[in-house]
């Protein structure tokens, strides 16, 4: 059994599980729960290495550097832990129920290890099931035991709270985590007054908790999902989006999007659905994934979406930007999958810039849609700015671009240059793909 840093892949041999108390119990497998250190060992050989395992009932144990088996404490009158935590010099346990044990390990110098736990947070049975959220202070002294005390909030602290441990960090050392925020690691242990914890994901202190009403009404917008269009209209008819600011706001965009779609003639490939979630501290619009629709069945190969102040956080000044990441390595698979099949899978080059020269997303799908139809390998840019477009397509080599402003639209033409030779043509709008047909060698379908 070893210590595996996740990371840095550094592995610490540890003493053989089957010299733990309890763990020969005629059952088949055990579950080691949580496991906590003093120190980092990258960085010193004299930390305690506390674990929680189970089966029947929870147990602890201790290893340190040097150790050739396990220390088991033997805790009676406890069953069950949900977590561990190590701060200023001791261990502190959480079980299911009962209060907070403190447990003082000697250290390596000691060659028999001695172990003193107590009680030193008694809480009532039903205070332990209590349902929803209560923030609790715990001074821990030299008396016997100390009183649970009710704080308002975490102030500059953000806790994270999970089956697998929780813990508490000061919120301005860390980029995007927010102050006085309880951040929820799964479902088990979410459980807002009424609630059933599917919301994973933050909860702001200062707003103690949702009602029912709110919860059910999130239940049953997560579950929407269906045409881009249809679904949109349902939301508009809505009476609490129209009378949020933001929620407007987020229609609005969302109505732009769908009409550049439907001018692509692609809506019919995408699906809207309100369950998807990404990044919530700082996506700031539209989010989005790819799917492969094929026999490989790998789950979502690209995602991104829009995020206008990640940039701000690490430079002077805000960028708006969208972004997109790649699974490369589910790509591979597909690809592998497909090779398997005889199909040819090769690398593809840009071959036409359209450049729109007006602010006009749904222009720019439509044009360039009508040059993926025709099979021509094509990508747009928006701006006002000629040289722009032609610095993209140098840069790129991309050979032909397709410029089409104020000046083309009036009169039902675009702007074909040629950028090697730098050398315009002016074609009729409905003659275009065929003029790039023949401009490019390839044949008309």
């Amino acid at each position: 059994m070893t210590l595996l840093h996740p990371f840095s892949r550094t592995q610490i041999l540890l003493p053989p599980h089957t010299g733990l108390d309890d763990w020969k119990s005629g059952y088949d497998y055990k579950i080691m729960d949580l496991a906590v250190v003093s120190a980092n060992p990258s960085l010193t050989s004299d930390y305690v290495l506390m674990i929680s395992y189970s089966r029947t009932r929870s147990c602890l144990a201790f290893w340190q550097p040097g150790d050739l088996r396990w220390t088991t404490i033997h805790m009676k009158s406890v069953v069950g832990f949900t977590d561990i935590h190590y701060f200023n010099g001791q261990f502190y346990v959480v079980p299911h129920i009962d209060g907070v044990w403190s447990i003082d390990v000697a250290g390596p110098s000691n060659p028999r290890p001695v172990v003193e736990h107590r009680l030193v947070v008694e809480i009532d049975d039903d205070a332990s099931w209590t349902r929803g959220i209560e923030l609790c202070l715990v001074e821990v002294s030299d008396e016997t035991r100390e009183e649970v005390k009710e704080i308002n909030g975490l102030e500059d602290r953000a806790f994270f709270w999970g089956c697998n441990g929780s813990i508490s960090i000061v919120s301005s050392e860390f980029i995007g985590v927010k102050p006085n925020h309880i951040y929820f690691t799964d479902w088990r242990f979410l459980k807002f007054e009424g609630g059933d914890g599917r919301y994973i994901g933050a909860y702001n202190v200062d707003e103690k908790g949702l009602s029912n009403e709110i919860s059910d009404r999130i239940g049953t917008f997560v579950k929407l999902r269906g045409p881009p269009a249809e679904l949109l209209s349902k939301l508009k008819q809505e009476c609490s989006f129209s009378e949020n600011s933001e929620s407007l706001l987020a229609l609005d965009e969302l109505e732009i999007l769908f009409k550049a779609l439907e001018k692509s003639k692609c809506i019919d490939r995408v699906v809207f659905d309100l369950s998807l979630a990404r990044g919530l501290d700082y996506y700031t619009g539209v989010i989005f994934e790819a799917v492969f629709k094929g026999e490989a069945q790998v789950g979502s190969i690209a995602a991104g979406g829009r995020y206008d102040n990640l940039i701000g956080m690490f430079g002077r000044r805000q960028v708006p930007a969208v972004g997109i990441s790649l699974g490369i390595e589910r790509v591979f698979a597909i690809m592998e999958q497909q090779k398997d099949k005889n199909q040819d899978i090769r690398a593809t080059e840009t071959q036409v810039l359209v450049s729109i020269l007006v602010d006009d997303s749904a222009l720019a799908a439509e044009l360039v849609s009508e040059l993926w139809n025709a099979k021509v390998k094509a990508e747009f840019m928006i701006d006002k700015r000629v040289m722009k477009h032609i610095g993209r397509a140098s840069k790129s080599k991309i050979p032909w671009i397709v410029l089409l402003g104020e000046r083309e639209l009036s009169k039902g033409v675009v702007t074909l240059k040629d950028v090697v030779a730098a050398v315009d043509y002016e074609v009729p709008r409905d003659k275009l793909v065929d003029d790039l047909y023949r401009r490019l060698g390839m044949l008309s379908s």
